[in-house]
């Protein structure tokens, strides 16, 4: 349950008990204040009968006190009983205004007394004097119910109810219209989701509906952010190969046979092409679910990924190291997507990495997984932006030069076709400079049926380099 349900819950009984007990109180206090009336109206019964117990008391020489103290009258005042000497029996003080005046007389008054008084007399001669005195603070309500009466005493509950239930419906809605606010503001584009601390900071339900509202706020702006970098990132890539081919046109325009601008028309038509398809790649939900699986060794497929990209380096003196597990690297996947990854990272290893250094490529099997480490001597990446590389368009250059080559894609592509065969890839830079990329891939074993291992055939590599070379899945750095 959430504090928001207590809270209602909790207002709801401590109102009804409220209102039960206050229910209770006025009618027991209206029952007072009626027989309070009743008997300072006319009090002669219980008078004469409490004056005729303390006789009876006296003539047979008991005490009087407990009385005195508790009998018929106690509840609307006090009652003494005066000696012959003038003094009260319980030595009470005797208020100033009983001492003067004749007691009021039944027959003679027009209004209540608020004294009455009864002589009484003993066997031997002596008069003693009951004395009531009616005492209205005994009757804290009796003021409000002689002004007001019932009706006025039950719209006061009502108006204390009233204002109790206001201030709760007020600290509910309250909070609730002002995200409702900041909710029509940031739909109208009119800022952003700017919600008050104290409603994030809350520990009820409105707390909770404050951090989800701002949450998804958050994650709409970051993605609406992102879509417009992308179509401002699209837009540039597309600017360039447009205005050459523009050029192109231009000049096939004045000759028709001139075969420079037809070749340069066929390069920007394939570069477009190419970044069309990594694109709509990209574009999709889990890259590479649509292909077919197989179970694979992946010492083979980085063997041969490490002998392509040690023949590109040969030029730049540029080495590939591989220190391969000595067992079998069992994965389930498509064999031409993991081999379009390593050749993504080995590429932009070579490209970036120095004349005359050296890449090394490391995979570690592992209970569970296997580890593919690719590290070069480069210069790194500044370490604010190790995350951002994964990003579509993402390059360190911010003057966006491209004369490198490449999309600034091919990470972002490594890291969903990654993610894709249910694998994780982070980067980092080394301590002693340059820079790393590791890949974990699950492990994955065939059983036979006698419960034994079973090696999967692998594809030729014909195969495997007919898998990776398909239309519209080159690599792109």
């Amino acid at each position: 349950m959430q504090p928001l349900f207590w809270k209602f819950w909790i207002s709801l009984c401590a109102a009804m008990l409220a209102i039960g007990a206050l229910t209770t109180g006025l009618l027991t206090q209206w029952q007072h204040f009626e027989l309070h009336s009743a008997t300072q109206a006319d009090p002669r019964v219980l008078i004469h009968s409490v004056a005729d117990q303390l006789e009876r008391t006296l003539a047979q020489g008991e005490d009087p006190t407990p009385i005195l103290l508790s009998n018929q009258l106690s509840e609307y005042g006090h009652t003494y009983l005066i000696n012959p000497e003038g003094a009260d029996w319980l030595e009470r003080p005797i208020p100033s205004d009983m001492l003067g005046g004749e007691p009021a007389s039944f027959e003679q008054s027009t209004t209540p007394p608020s004294i009455l008084a009864r002589a009484i007399s003993l066997p031997d001669d002596s008069l003693h004097f009951m004395i009531f005195r009616f005492d209205k603070q005994s009757h804290p309500l009796s003021y409000l119910f002689q002004r007001f009466g019932a009706t006025g005493a039950l719209l006061a509950a009502l108006l204390i109810s009233g204002i109790t239930s206001a201030l709760l419906a007020h600290s509910i809605a309250s909070p609730l219209r002002r995200l409702a606010s900041v909710s029509k503001r940031y739909g109208q584009d009119k800022g952003a989701m700017d919600i008050d601390a104290t409603l994030l900071q809350r520990r009820d339900e409105i707390g909770a509906l404050a951090r989800q509202l701002k949450d998804s706020g958050d994650r709409a702006s970051t993605t609406l952010s992102r879509q417009k970098d992308l179509v401002r990132d699209v837009s540039h890539e597309v600017r360039t190969p447009l205005a050459r081919l523009q050029v192109a046109a231009e000049l096939l325009e004045a000759d028709a046979t001139d075969t420079h601008a037809l070749t340069l028309i066929q390069r920007e038509v394939t570069e477009i092409d190419n970044l069309v398809s990594v694109l709509m790649r990209l574009s999709k939900d889990q890259v590479g679910l649509n292909l077919e699986r197989q179970t694979l060794d992946l010492r083979e497929v980085l063997t041969r990924c490490v002998d392509d990209a040690t023949l590109l380096g040969a030029p730049n003196n540029v080495s590939v190291q591989a220190q391969l597990s000595a067992q079998s690297a069992w994965v389930q996947g498509n064999p031409g997507e993991l081999k379009q990854v390593f050749e993504n990272v080995l590429t932009n290893a070579l490209r970036y990495t120095p004349e005359r250094s050296c890449i090394k490529v490391e995979l570690i099997s592992r209970a569970g997984h296997h580890r593919v480490s690719i590290s070069d001597q480069g210069n790194g990446v500044p370490q604010q932006h190790l995350e951002d590389i994964f990003k579509p368009f993402f390059r360190v250059d911010a003057a966006r030069q491209r004369t490198t080559g490449g999309f600034g894609l091919g990470l972002s592509l490594v890291k969903k076709t990654v993610s894709a065969h249910g694998g994780q890839v982070h980067a980092t830079n080394l301590p002693d400079g340059g820079f790393q990329l590791v890949i974990n891939l699950p492990a994955h074993e065939s059983k036979s049926a006698d419960g034994g291992s079973v090696k999967p055939q692998l594809q030729s590599s014909t195969q495997l380099h007919n898998a990776t070379n398909r239309p519209g899945c080159l690599y792109y750095g």
